[in-house]
């Protein structure tokens, strides 16, 4: 057996969907580190992340959120303006990946960091 035809055959879409996925967990890696500097802006990032995680909540799976990606790289930058959150842009990228990895582990049934999970809100529509 060889190929396509191989149980550990990996196709285009699936070696794209674990660079994205991996992508968003090295953003998430490095974000958390560089925001406990300042512990206001910490709040303001992992409430962005929240956010941004709800907003996320209509793909239902992890092609519709790599999709999502890849039509809107700096999605939380949407998310921060209608929340009236102020990020510094440095931080854009990496608060969208951490955003996109705490909905793909609520996808996988995986509860984000730390015992109680991060609270849920409703997400507010974005203008």
């Amino acid at each position: 057996m060889s190929g396509r035809d191989s149980p550990f055959y990996i196709g285009a879409a699936d070696a794209l969907e674990h660079q994205v996925a991996s992508s968003w967990r090295e953003a998430e890696r490095q974000l958390y580190p560089m925001a406990l500097a300042d512990e206001d802006q910490y709040r303001q990032m992992v409430t962005l992340v929240r956010q941004t995680a709800d907003r996320l909540g209509r793909h239902m799976n992890l092609q519709e959120l790599v999709a999502a990606f890849q039509d809107d790289p700096f999605f939380a930058e949407r998310v921060a303006v209608a929340s009236g959150i102020d990020v510094d842009e440095l931080y854009l990228a990496m608060v969208t990946g951490a955003g996109f990895a705490l909905r793909r582990r609520e996808l996988q049934g995986a509860r984000p960091y730390g015992s109680g999970g991060y609270p849920r809100r409703p997400p507010r529509p974005i203008r």
